[in-house]
């Protein structure tokens, strides 16, 4: 990590403000934990003029390198660029900045609206008034990635837009609409395949990665994902990477195939797709499939290598849910979210087999404090202990109904029971705060067990069932009390 963090912040400083790539970098650059400056960038787009909608200069920032944007030293000039996919040669040697953008624009969209986002969301004027402008527009641009006309690139978007929170909660209805639609045409062959020369009728893998990420992420079409991720499994080289044409190595398909398995698979090992990648990488440190992308692209090794040693339960990433899908009471997804987790869960061969571990939580004195206080207060409860679940790490926490809700380890993890326990020592403190000394606070009866992926529904309806007789158990203290079934 320490080596590529000094690739990038090296590649970092020779990339002016004017570069297409400029706002990636930072966001890139915050996920490797270092600490880059908005400001600068934000103050340059600001400097600048926009286009109409449908021209090259559509937003202050550049889409490629044709024109306003110097090249960086790492980029190499256009001459000496190929095409990590053969087939594709001819295009780059045809028209090599029209061939950048169509690669660089699912970045550019996602990575901006990311910035912009986040600077906004700290109080940046100009970041808010940036965001309004391109708002309109770059949801345009994206909506044209749902024409299902070229995988490789509208695949790419949807994958990349997974990983974003802030971009995927501004654009979720198109993305939606975008997995749904490449779901569809994938559906009777069990993954993605090109429609134009040079790709027509070929199986392709990456956009098949691609979009087993985004179906995973959005919980969307969860019965299609097993045949996407076997097929993606299944294409594996014996040196551990994965390319999308040829016998080539392709730096940029391994790591989109391993981020997939080894985040969904807990039976993948990705070590050998680590070891390959770092094979990959030139005498400067960098990775490139084409060369104005060398930063982005080493900063997304860099990451994802580091990630790999972790355990599988690190690694696993619970489908995104939008705001305005959650319970607006608590915040937490509802139970319709434990359900399609439960779908998820049970399609995946790796999954199914897993270890999960379950916690089924409600409120004692939660009705005798509604009679005392008022619903309108008891809703404040809710909101409170929701709030706090969420602290749990490694943990999803799901509102079931009422006052009970639901806790569901990532998967393979281990210690559920020791962490509500420490939540729950915890507990009155934070109810304390929130609701003054002198209310006696309503106390958390925990039910706790384990099952696999597959079980994971009916391990649901045991411990719903069984809280009940919890409730004639000895009248709880502040803390709760809490009670562990074992295999469920």
């Amino acid at each position: 990590m320490e080596e590529a963090q000094r690739a990038f912040r090296e590649a970092h400083e020779q990339t002016s403000l004017a570069d297409p790539l400029a706002g990636s970098l930072l966001v890139v650059g915050g996920d490797l934990g270092l600490d880059l400056d908005a400001r600068p960038l934000l103050q340059h787009w600001r400097t600048r003029s926009v286009g109409s909608p449908s021209s090259e200069m559509r937003y202050r920032w550049e889409l490629s390198h044709r024109r306003g944007a110097p090249l960086p030293p790492y980029a190499g000039v256009p001459d000496s660029w190929n095409a990590w996919r053969p087939r594709e040669q001819a295009l780059i040697e045809r028209d090599p900045f029209t061939f950048e953008e169509q690669f660089l624009l699912p970045l550019l969209l996602v990575d901006n609206l990311e910035l912009l986002s986040r600077e906004a969301a700290r109080g940046d004027e100009d970041a808010r008034l940036l965001l309004a402008e391109v708002s309109p527009t770059l949801r345009r641009d994206f909506a044209q990635f749902i024409q299902v006309l070229q995988p490789f690139r509208d695949t790419l978007a949807l994958g990349y837009v997974s990983r974003r929170p802030r971009a995927l909660a501004a654009l979720h209805p198109l993305v939606v609409a975008l997995a749904t639609c490449y779901a569809a045409v994938a559906r009777d062959k069990g993954y993605v395949e090109g429609y134009r020369y040079p790709f027509a009728e070929r199986p392709l893998l990456t956009p098949t990665a691609q979009l087993a990420m985004g179906l995973l992420y959005l919980g969307l079409e969860l019965d299609l994902v097993p045949s996407l991720v076997s097929f993606t499994r299944a294409r594996q080289r014996a040196n551990g990477g994965f390319t999308d044409d040829g016998d080539g190595d392709d730096p940029l398909a391994t790591l989109l195939c391993a981020e997939l398995l080894a985040s969904i698979d807990p039976t993948f090992d990705p070590g050998s797709a680590a070891l390959h990648l770092r094979g990959l990488a030139s005498a400067d440190g960098l990775f490139r499939v084409l060369g104005p992308e060398a930063p982005w692209l080493t900063a997304r090794i860099a990451l994802w290598c580091e990630q790999a040693r972790r355990p599988f339960a690190e690694r696993f990433r619970f489908p995104f849910l939008p705001e305005h899908n959650q319970d607006q009471k608590t915040g937490l997804p509802f139970f319709a979210y434990f359900a399609e987790l439960f779908s998820l869960f049970s399609a995946l061969p790796g999954l199914s087999s897993a270890r999960i571990e379950l916690a089924f939580i409600d409120l004692a004195g939660f009705r005798a404090f509604n009679n005392a206080y008022g619903q309108e207060r008891g809703d404040d409860v809710l909101r409170v202990f929701g709030k706090a679940l969420t602290t749990l790490p490694l943990v999803r926490a799901i509102r079931d109904g009422g006052d009970e809700f639901l806790l569901v380890s990532a998967p393979g993890t281990q210690g559920l029971e020791h962490r509500v326990h420490q939540f729950r020592g915890t507990w009155p403190e934070i109810f304390r705060e929130a609701f003054g000394p002198e209310v006696p606070p309503v106390a958390p009866r925990v039910l706790v067990g384990h099952t696999t992926g597959a079980g994971l529904m009916s391990a649901r309806e045991t411990l719903g069932r069984a809280i009940t007789g919890l409730k004639h158990d000895l009248i709880p203290g502040p803390e709760g009390i809490q009670r562990d079934l074992g295999r469920l």
